[in-house]
């Protein structure tokens, strides 16, 4: 199996602004770079081949996993809101029909170790957001780990890096 992660922010340009959101010393990108890393470390572990998307746009990142044959494609973000939520946040490309299940079996697991729960939302062309998925040809997920700008979620996420990691990569390669 072939798992593209993709890195939500930050791509071939490297200003600040780039970097998805910010609150206080967290940085939308340092983090989602940081369990990005950490969960292609354990897929390959399992055996299974993880494509680090990480440069070029989201256009071009989709089409690398395309031509690479992903069998599925995870974009990393965390949320930034006016009053930030308690929730992950998990946005599936509705495309095809068994994504809901796929996003909702990945949720169930994360909401085993997280300390806030778990949202499940079809994504659909033209909405925010679609542009991380919108080339990819596989099933394709907007991964939402928390707020950015939540201390708590920070923290948490910070100091469970591989725990998180490991999760995710056991489900993922289960689906």
């Amino acid at each position: 199996m072939k798992v593209a992660l993709m890195l939500g922010h930050w791509g071939k340009r490297s200003r600040p602004k780039d970097r998805g959101a910010t609150s206080g010393d967290a940085v939308e990108a340092h983090i989602a770079a940081k369990l990005l890393a950490a969960s292609a470390v354990e897929i390959e572990k399992l055996g299974h081949e993880a494509l680090m998307l990480t440069y070029d746009n989201y256009k071009e990142r989709e089409q690398f996993a395309n031509m690479m044959d992903a069998n599925f494609l995870f974009a990393f973000h965390l949320n930034s809101a006016e009053k930030p939520g308690n929730y992950g946040l998990i946005l599936y490309d509705n495309r095809g029909p068994s994504n809901e299940n796929y996003a909702k079996n990945i949720a169930f697991s994360l909401a085993k170790i997280f300390p806030y729960r778990w949202t499940v939302k079809p994504l659909g062309h033209g909405e925010r957001g679609f542009n991380n998925v919108e080339w990819a040809i596989m099933p394709a997920f907007i991964m939402e780990w928390g707020f950015v700008n939540n201390p708590d979620h920070v923290k948490f996420i910070n100091e469970n890096i591989d725990k998180i990691a490991a999760i995710f990569a056991k489900t993922v390669t289960k689906l």
